[in-house]
């Protein structure tokens, strides 16, 4: 239940057959997540020492030629790295839709007009899920081009992920005070500055696995298209810089250009695609 996402599957379950609240239905399966990847981090930690302690001897042994190339043989697999990162991905987007509540029965107020009042939360909602599904797709492309991925790229793929799992409440921050008096134009700046932090993450990543490790790519990508690969990147970081910057003359229009930006790359030619020249978001 905690591969591949199957962790979310668990909060419907939790929900209707345990009998359990949604949010605690999610802070269960978030810590089933966690202990599951604690243990594997553990295993992975003790795994990572017997192979030091390996290559150190082989170094002595064969020199330090044949020790490095040893060293890629033993790096892992992208197996597991899309396995754990579609987990966060499906978590993450998953999270989203608790921002939006049941108008309370008996309260009074006509539910169509409860429900209209919270468009906000249905405009953010909608966003941010756009977001981390076309991100998730320029992920997949990303990690793909990769034969093996070495302790470097699980760093940055981590990076990606923990911007990626703040989306949530970021979102919930900017549809709770939208349309406030008071704390707008700061929620808005932290709605798209996630995105935006979260682009730069996404092209420093990319940069790292296209030019400091080139030789870990399934296929030999030449320069021209490894540059061009991250200036699409990188001119995918600009709407979110001015949406933060805008954010203190009208939320609404950072709204706007989050929700633009999001609109754009979710059509089939701003998305990436499996080729090598492929876009990187």
């Amino acid at each position: 239940m905690v591969g591949r996402g199957g962790a979310v599957l668990a909060v419907p379950a939790l929900v209707y057959v345990v009998g359990l609240g949604v949010h605690e239905a999610t802070t269960v399966s978030l810590a089933v997540v966690a202990g599951v990847a604690a243990t594997g981090a553990i295993g992975q930690v003790f795994i990572g020492f017997r192979t030091h302690t390996f290559l150190e001897i082989r170094t002595v042994q064969l020199g330090t030629g044949h020790a490095t190339g040893l060293a890629k043989t033993l790096a892992m697999s992208t197996n597991r790295v899309e396995a754990f990162s579609d987990g966060v991905f499906a978590i993450a987007i998953t999270l989203l839709v608790l921002q939006i509540h049941v108008p309370a029965p008996g309260s009074g107020e006509h539910l169509a007009r409860a429900l209209a009042a919270q468009w906000p939360s249905y405009a953010a909602y909608a966003i941010s899920f756009l977001t981390i599904g076309i991100i998730w797709i320029n992920h997949h492309v990303m990690i793909r081009r990769l034969r093996i991925v070495d302790h470097s790229v699980l760093i940055w793929n981590l990076l990606l992920l923990m911007c990626v799992g703040a989306l949530p409440f970021t979102t919930a921050l900017m549809a709770a005070y939208l349309k406030g008096s008071q704390g707008e134009a700061l929620a808005a700046a932290v709605y798209s500055g996630s995105f935006l932090v979260m682009s730069l993450v996404f092209v420093a990543t990319n940069h790292h696995i296209l030019f400091r490790r080139a030789e870990m790519l399934a296929d030999e990508v030449d320069e021209r298209t490894r540059h061009l690969t991250l200036k699409r990147g990188i001119a995918g970081v600009l709407p979110y810089l001015v949406a933060t910057v805008l954010a203190f003359v009208s939320p609404y229009l950072t709204f706007a250009v989050c929700a633009a930006v999001a609109v754009f790359y979710a059509l089939p030619f701003a998305t990436a695609s499996d080729s090598p020249s492929a876009a990187a978001g």
